[in-house]
C-alpha cells in the first residue's frame, strides 16, 4: 500500500500535466489528468487520519466539482473517457469510499411534544377512532391489553395524496400519547460517505430509546426506502434500517417498564415505490392507513376555521358567504389547497380596500378566487390508490 506522501507525488505530476496541457489547448487529455490527480487524492486521504485526511477529501471534492465542469466543457463522450488510474482502478464512486463515520458527531434534534392535538384536525373522524382502537388505547388503558400479546408501539403506515394532512396526524399522535417527536427525511440519514449513514441510523435509534417515549416519523418514505437500491451504501443503510426496526420488537420484549412507548411512523405520497420488505409485519405493516383528502365535512371545517381568524372588528364577513357551496367547489382539495384559497380570498379583499378603501369578504371572492385553481388530486390519482390498497390487503 503506497503512502499517503506517495500518493501526493502522484497527484502533483498529474496537476502539473493538466495545466500543461490546458495550456496547449489539448482538454481532452486534460480531462484524463485532472481525473487522476482526484483518484491519488482520494487515495492519499484513505491512507491519511485527522486534519490531514480532512485537507485531502476537501481539495479532492473541489478539484471533482472542476472536473465535472471540464467534462461539460469539452464533451467527453463515454466512449473516449480513460476511466483507468495508474494501478488499473475504476473511477467512480468507489474512489470515494473513506470511512468517515468515526468524524461524523451525530446527534438529532427531538422535539417536545407536539402541540397539535386530533382536535385540531379537521374531519378524518374514522381514521382517528381506528388509530385510537389499534395505538391510543393500548396507552391510556394498559389494564383491558394485560395477558394479550399485543405490543403497545410498533410502526404505523399513513398513505395518501399530497396535503392530505399526514405529517400533522402523526404530530397529533405523538400529542395523545405525550411523546417527543423527530420528523426524519432522507437528507438527514444519507450520506455519500462509506459508514456515515449507518451510523446515523443507529443513531437515531439509540437516542429514541433513550427517552420514556418517543415517536420518530419517518417523511417521504417512498425517498428513504425505495424499491430500487442498487449501490452498495444503499443496499447497506437498507439493511440496518431494517434491523433497526425489527428491533423494536425486542425493545418491548426486553423492558419492564410498561409506560415506555416507542412508536415509528412512515408516511409517502407514493406506497407503491416502497421497498416491499419495510412494509412487512413488524415493521411498517402491522398497521396500514389511507389518509384521505378532506371530505365535505372537513373541508366546511377547514374554511369556517380560517373565517374565524379574521378580526371582525376589522374586515367584515358578508351574510352571503356559502361555506355549504364553497366546500362542495373545493372536492378534491387538500388541507394546503384550501389554504392557499383562503389567502387568495384575503388578498382581493386587500386589493378592493386600496382601490375604494372597503374592507370585506364575501361570497364572491372565494368564486373568483376558485375560477384559477384546480384540486391536487384527479378520479386517476385516486384510483391508483385503491388499487395499491387492494393488491396489498
Amino acid at each position: 500500500m503506497k503512502a499517503a506522501e506517495e500518493w501526493m507525488q502522484i497527484y502533483r505530476e498529474h496537476i502539473q500535466e493538466t495545466d500543461r496541457l490546458i495550456s496547449m489547448g489539448d482538454n481532452t487529455n486534460a480531462h484524463r489528468q485532472l481525473k487522476l490527480a482526484v483518484i491519488a487524492l482520494y487515495e492519499a486521504a484513505k491512507v491519511s487520519e485527522g486534519h490531514l485526511r480532512m485537507r485531502y477529501l476537501s481539495r479532492a471534492e473541489n478539484l471533482h466539482e472542476t472536473l465535472e465542469r471540464l467534462t461539460d466543457i469539452i464533451a467527453v463522450a463515454p466512449s473516449d473517457s480513460y476511466d483507468k488510474s495508474r494501478d488499473g482502478k475504476p473511477f467512480d464512486d468507489e474512489a470515494r469510499k473513506v470511512d468517515r463515520s468515526d468524524e461524523v458527531d451525530v446527534h438529532f434534534d427531538i422535539r417536545d411534544v407536539p402541540s397539535v392535538s386530533f382536535a385540531d384536525v379537521a374531519g378524518m373522524e374514522e381514521l382517528k377512532e381506528e388509530l385510537r382502537s389499534k395505538i391510543l388505547y393500548r396507552i391510556m388503558d394498559p389494564d383491558a391489553y394485560k395477558g394479550y400479546n399485543i405490543n403497545p408501539g410498533g410502526g404505523i403506515f399513513l398513505y395518501g395524496p399530497p396535503g392530505s394532512g399526514k405529517t400533522m396526524m402523526a404530530a397529533a399522535i405523538a400529542h395523545e400519547v405525550d411523546a417527543p417527536f423527530i420528523t426524519i427525511r432522507g437528507s438527514d440519514l444519507f450520506d455519500k460517505w462509506q459508514g456515515v449513514t449507518e451510523k446515523r441510523i443507529k443513531a437515531l435509534f439509540a437516542q429514541a430509546r433513550s427517552y420514556r417515549r418517543c415517536v420518530i416519523f419517518f417523511d417521504e418514505m417512498d425517498a428513504l426506502m425505495p424499491k430500487e437500491s442498487t449501490s452498495t451504501g444503499a443496499k447497506q443503510a437498507r439493511a440496518e434500517l431494517l434491523s433497526q426496526l425489527q428491533g423494536i420488537e425486542y425493545y418491548y420484549e426486553n423492558n419492564e417498564d410498561e409506560d415506555n412507548l416507542f412508536l415509528v411512523i412512515g408516511a409517502t405520497n407514493k406506497p407503491w415505490e416502497i421497498d416491499e420488505a419495510f412494509l412487512r409485519e413488524g415493521r411498517f405493516g402491522d398497521t396500514r392507513i389511507f389518509v384521505p383528502l378532506p371530505n365535505f365535512s372537513a373541508r366546511k371545517e377547514i374554511l369556517s376555521n380560517s373565517l374565524s381568524l379574521i378580526q371582525g372588528d376589522e374586515v367584515v364577513i358578508e351574510d352571503d358567504i356559502d361555506l355549504n357551496e364553497i366546500a362542495h367547489r373545493t372536492k378534491d382539495f387538500n388541507g394546503a389547497g384550501l389554504k392557499n384559497l383562503f389567502e387568495k380570498v384575503q388578498l382581493l379583499s386587500i386589493s378592493r380596500f386600496k382601490e375604494k378603501g372597503e374592507k370585506y369578504i364575501c361570497q364572491k371572492d372565494f368564486m373568483q378566487a376558485l375560477e384559477k385553481m384546480s384540486p391536487v388530486a384527479n378520479d386517476a390519482w385516486l384510483e391508483k390508490y385503491r388499487t395499491w390498497s387492494k393488491a396489498e390487503s
